[in-house]
Parts: structure tokens; sequence; C-alpha cells
């Protein structure tokens, strides 16, 4: 009786050994096609797959789409398809192996070379082929790990602008404080994160405070257009408002996250001059234009204008060209000093847009008495130049406003604007979005738009 036992030890002994023997050579076949596949080595990659007439390679995203790859990607990926970088941990393996086939599942974490953090569940299927294991087939799930992530209606930020970046697939979201936040899905941002970097030693001071950035990609390049402050520098006094040093600027970076740093020029717009809220516009002459608003507290009256750039945006050309005032809104109200109503004297948030027919607009915000509000204006010219007609009634609701325009990566396109309200004495503004129809002649908003 001991010696059948004796012998049934050594045949399970034998098993699992088998066993464990046929899993640490998957797992390594395994790591090393995650490993190949970052670092770009198309021959390694390769040596891991066999691909069969029934090979199939199926990722399923967090949003719920399929995505069916064709296997011979796998052996011979195109240019830029492989090679992104980053690290991957597997975890949590669970084998069936049935003598040559095999199917393996695992979770898998992956770390991008800009720290950001995905996480995935992957079925592979696998054959020995001549003693060695091979990949035939996979089906990666992606999980939406939102654990570190922000709903939109979460964030408390003004004035946000949303890039579209094809070259990563990713939204990138910033506004006034110049930080960033990045979603794949609208819906869940993570962040916030640093990506602006001034020079203490420039005008703007160590420590500026960072109004309505913007970003944009124009040529090869990225720029984030913003407002900065250096509340140390006092430049006037008018009414017995104090006006502090506020201007208008572009910083530069070569990819979408930053970082932005500035360029050759240390001023864009006079000095003496309170500005704010610049944006982005090459104009029909070919050329690219900062559009920008130069504060009521200065002049009573706030104005529109744009200033010619350089060809690289590094600095500007000429002097600034007015294009409209705050007055002239039929939509905008205050009182006077003496209690009559007249067109509200703040312009705010300008951005440019052009309908499906070619015409022209520009969306900027102003207020009806207490109340935040955005108007739209078209160009009778076409260009910058104008002259520009301001439609009568308000583009949003009340309380809504220093929107921009963008598309989405399905080709939707959507206005991001923030909310306005004042709790605790304090503003406090959150990021929306509202689907728009740029099908006509003038910009149209359909309703709310939740991701």
């Amino acid at each position: 009786m001991k010696n059948i036992f004796f012998v049934l030890f050594l045949f399970v002994f034998a098993s699992v050994f088998a066993q464990s023997k046929e899993e640490a050579a998957i797992i390594k076949v395994l790591e090393k096609e995650s490993a190949t596949w970052r670092s770009g080595d198309v021959e390694g990659h390769a040596s891991c797959w066999a691909i069969k007439p029934y090979s199939r390679i199926l990722i399923s995203t967090g949003d719920g789409q399929v995505i069916d790859l064709d296997p011979q990607l796998m052996i011979n990926p195109p240019e830029g398809m492989m090679g992104s970088g980053g690290t991957s941990v597997n975890s949590n393996y669970k084998f069936y192996i049935n003598d040559n086939e095999a199917w393996v599942s695992h979770d898998e974490q992956s770390t991008a070379p800009d720290g950001s953090i995905s996480k995935t569940v992957e079925i592979r299927m696998l054959e020995k082929i001549k003693g060695s294991w091979k990949l035939t087939g996979q089906s990666i799930h992606v999980k939406k790990d939102r654990t570190h992530l922000t709903a939109i209606d979460s964030i408390r930020l003004s004035d946000p602008y949303i890039l579209a970046d094809e070259v990563t697939q990713m939204y990138y979201m910033t506004g006034t404080g110049g930080k960033m936040w990045k979603s794949k899905d609208l819906a869940y941002w993570e962040g916030p994160f640093d990506v602006v970097e001034t020079d203490p030693d420039s005008w703007m001071g160590p420590k500026p405070m960072i109004w309505a950035a913007e970003l944009h990609q124009y040529k090869d390049k990225y720029y984030d257009f913003a407002t900065f402050t250096n509340r140390a520098v006092k430049i006037d006094t008018v009414d017995g408002n104090v006006i502090e040093r506020r201007a208008s600027h572009i910083l530069v970076s070569d990819s979408a996250f930053g970082p932005y740093k500035p360029m050759e020029d240390e001023t864009y717009l006079p000095a003496d001059m309170p500005t704010l809220d610049g944006t982005f516009w090459v104009d029909e002459d070919g050329k690219p234009y900062m559009v920008y608003c130069y504060e009521w507290l200065q002049n009573g009256n706030g104005t529109i204008e744009k200033i010619e750039l350089k060809p690289d945006l590094s600095g500007s050309v000429g002097n600034g060209e007015l294009l409209f005032k705050a007055s002239a809104s039929p939509w905008s109200r205050e009182k006077d000093k003496d209690g009559n109503d007249k067109p509200n004297k703040v312009t705010d948030g300008p951005f440019l847009f052009k309908t499906e027919t070619g015409k022209l607009g520009m969306l900027w915000t102003s207020w009806i008495y207490n109340e935040y509000v955005q108007g739209v204006a078209y160009s009778e010219s076409g260009t910058l130049d104008g002259p520009w007609i301001q439609e009568k009634d308000p583009i949003t609701p009340r309380n809504y406003g220093h929107g921009m325009l963008f598309k989405t990566f399905d080709g939707k396109t959507l206005m991001a604007a923030h909310s306005h309200a004042v709790v605790n004495g304090k503003y406090h503004r959150v990021p929306h979005l509202f689907e728009v129809d740029l099908s006509g002649d003038k910009l149209k908003v359909v309703a709310p738009y939740k991701p």
C-alpha cells in the first residue's frame, strides 16, 4: 500500500512540476511580448507570435466599443505603432493548459511615459510549436479605473478650454489657474497637473496669477495662451481702482501635456495696458493673430482687439487694432451711477469659430446686471476686421459663459463653458458641455451634453 501512495505522490508531483514549468515558460513569453511592444523591438515582438488563419485580436474599450485588429499587425506593424515607451506589470495569472494548447488570463497595469496609468484584463491564446510557446490570439478588456479620476461636474474651474489632441487621442483641459486635466472620455478627468513654467525674472514675477489659459496646436507645436498677473507691480489707478500688471502671453511646448515655456519676446502687448483672455486665430490673409480683451478697468468700456503674431508665435508684430467695444452689445446691461440702463462695460473670453457655411463668428461674454452671460457676433467681411454685427440675444443660458468650441474624436461639435454662482461670497464655477450645431450660417446651442 505504501508503494502505491508513493507512486501516486511522484505522479502528482511530476504533473505539478510540469505544469509549473509550462506556466513559467508562458509567463516569460507574455512578459517579452509586452516589453518588446513598448520598446519598439519589432523582430523580438514578432518572435512571440505565430499567426494562424484563426488568429484574432479583439480589444473592448472602457466605453463599450470593440476593436477587431488585423493579427498581422503583431508581426508587421506600421511605423510608429510600437515603441511608445512606458512599463507594464502583469498579475493574477490563471492558466488552462491542455497538451500543446493553452489560454491564460491576467491583469495588466501599464504606466505611460507621462505617468498616466491604465488597467486591462487580458486573455491570451497560445500554442506550443516546436517546443516553444507562441501567442496565436488575444482579447483585451480595458478597465475603467476611476479611483483617481474626477467627474467633470465635480471640478471647480473657470474659463475651461479643451484640446482634443489627435496625436495622443486624449482630451486636455485647462483654464484659470493654468493647471491641466486629461481625459479619454470627457466624463472623468485625471489631474490637476502643473504644466506651466514661467520665468521668475520676467515681468510676470516669481508667482504670477494665471487666468483663462487656452491650448492650441499650430504647425508642429502646442501653445498655451494665458493671462498672467504680477500683483506686485501697479501700472495705473482709475476711479480708485488700482490696476496691476496684467497681460495676455503665449508659452510653447513640443507636446500637448507640456511643459509650456516662454519664447523669444518678453512681451506681446503694451506694459501700460491691462489685457486678458487672449485667444488664437489664423485669418484669411494666412497670418496668425492673438485676439484679446483690453480691460474695462482702465478704459471704462472694455474692448476686443487683435494683434498680428510672428509666424512661430514667439512674439507680436505692430500694434493692436480695435475690433469692437463692450458698448456694442445689445444684450448686456448694467446701471450707470444715476441708475440708468446701459450696455455693460465688460468684455471677456473671446473665441473665434467658423460655421459650416464659412461664416466667421466670435463668442464673448459680459454681464446682464449680476448675471454672467455669453453672446455671439459675426463678421460681415469674414475676416477679423469685421465689421462685427452683434446678435440680439445671448447664446447660452444665464450664468453660463466664457465658452469655446471643439470637436470630439467621433466628430461631434461641443461647447465648453463654465457655470457661474456665488457661494458664501465667492465665485463657484464648474465646467459644462453643450452640443452645438454649426451647419447653418449661425451657431445654435442644441442642448446640454452629458458624456
